[in-house]
């Protein structure tokens, strides 16, 4: 924590992160079939069902309150205590409703970071077919399996020191061991290296670790939790409520600013207000990112034709006279205004206030594997870098700002990143 009040401080820089150089040529077909979403399979089956307003506990919780809520009354009648009868209606028709209500706004304030995990699978024979089978075509299960391998293959990987690499690549929370051929001391050595949770199909058992064991019924299988990656929940509860708060007051409070802005981006140039386009956050997963559009119409189709006047190196796209910034697209980049949208990015969930900055799909393209540690936390509106080095324009150590953050990620390293961010934008440091 100390080097990182340096930094913020101004008086150190960190070191770019040294690791392989990319790839001169970049190998869109791969980078994109790793990414979560970019092809139809069980991640999005998973994902949708994610996203369903209410999930299969919500239904039993509320049998519960309406079982309660009819047999309420009873209670207060046996009681002879007197109330009336219009009371006791809305109470049965409220309760319900409220407890429904009240599950959701739990989900939006504190969503399980345990969700949609991508997941490797080691395995092969009766086991593992019925495992993944019946995973498959569970509607509670949230496992996302990136890839079936053999237990032998898995040993190949192990020796050939590349397993690390496809775990970052693949965004693994998990590694699922479903046969008996396998090297379990192996496998619990590269997770904990990699960090990763490994669970067990039955009849397999193996070395666990204690107070970590969990079991799970999926169909046919008994999936056993060996070892568990322990997260900071109450921590990341806390940095979302403080995101669903103050994005929300943003919204109101600067109503009146948005709608003058839209105004006079309408007046300005022809095209939509709000420009949307994709980007990748936690764990490799594209959402639409929302922004005033500050370039005109067709500035994406030209992207490419401007690369070779790029000014940042790596995965970075940057021009000082982008031609493709309108007038009024100058003004609202200085004072970062045209990111305004994006607090309904963190209201919904996408991003946060803070965290690394989202880049679209084509820069990701661009990254070397060691650049994907920086998609280890939810993308954030301002970061370390915004706040210690915008005008520096090596990717390396936007990366380097962004991993150290995640390692010393604090609500009061937030809280003084925003503070930072205010004065940033009102001297009107964007570009």
């Amino acid at each position: 924590m100390g080097q990182l009040t340096n930094i913020l401080d101004g008086r150190i820089v960190p070191s770019p992160m040294v690791a392989r150089p990319a790839p001169h040529s970049p190998q869109p077909s791969n980078l994109a079939r790793l990414i979560p979403g970019a092809q139809n399979g069980p991640h999005e089956k998973v994902r949708s069902h994610y996203r369903s307003w209410l999930e299969s506990a919500d239904f039993s919780v509320l049998g519960a309150s309406l079982f309660a809520s009819f047999l309420f009354p009873v209670v207060l009648r046996c009681a002879r205590v007197d109330v009336p009868r219009s009371t006791l209606l809305l109470a049965v028709l409220l309760s319900p409703a409220l407890t429904a209500l009240s599950r959701k706004a739990l989900r939006v304030v504190a969503p399980d970071r345990r969700g949609c995990r991508n997941v490797l699978a080691v395995g092969s024979g009766t086991l593992a077919l019925h495992a993944l089978a019946d995973m498959w075509n569970s509607h509670t299960s949230r496992r996302s399996v990136t890839r079936v391998i053999s237990g032998p293959e898995f040993g190949h990987l192990c020796a050939r020191g590349v397993f690390a690499t496809l775990a970052r690549e693949q965004f693994l929370d998990e590694i699922l061991i479903l046969s008996q051929d396998v090297d379990l001391l192996a496998i619990m050595d590269e997770a904990r290296s990699q960090r990763l949770d490994v669970t067990v199909a039955c009849p397999t058992t193996g070395k666990s670790e204690p107070g970590k064991v969990s079991v799970e019924r999926v169909g046919r299988a008994e999936l056993i939790g060996i070892r568990r990656e322990s997260l900071p929940i109450i921590q990341l509860a806390a940095k979302r409520a403080v995101d669903v708060a103050l994005s929300s007051i943003a919204l109101l409070a600067l109503l009146p600013l948005l709608l003058m802005i839209a105004a006079v981006i309408a007046i300005d140039s022809e095209g939509p207000i709000i420009y949307r386009s994709q980007r990748v956050g936690l764990k490799g997963r594209k959402f639409l990112c929302y922004k005033f559009r500050t370039m005109m119409a067709n500035a994406e189709a030209r992207k490419e034709e401007l690369r070779k006047r790029n000014e940042r190196t790596g995965a970075f796209f940057k021009i000082t006279d982008d031609p493709r910034v309108t007038r009024i697209g100058k003004l609202l980049r200085r004072y970062s205004l045209d990111e305004l949208p994006q607090l309904w990015n963190v209201l919904r969930g996408d991003m946060s206030l803070v965290g690394p900055r989202p880049h679209p799909p084509d820069d990701l393209e661009r990254y070397g594997t060691h650049h994907l540690r920086r998609l280890d936390f939810v993308p954030g509106i301002t970061g370390l870098w915004q706040v210690t080095a915008r005008q520096d324009p090596s990717f390396e150590k936007s990366v380097a700002l962004d991993v150290e953050y995640i390692r010393n990620w604090s609500l009061w390293l937030d809280l003084r990143i925003l503070w930072r961010t205010v004065g940033a934008v009102v001297r009107g440091s964007g570009e």
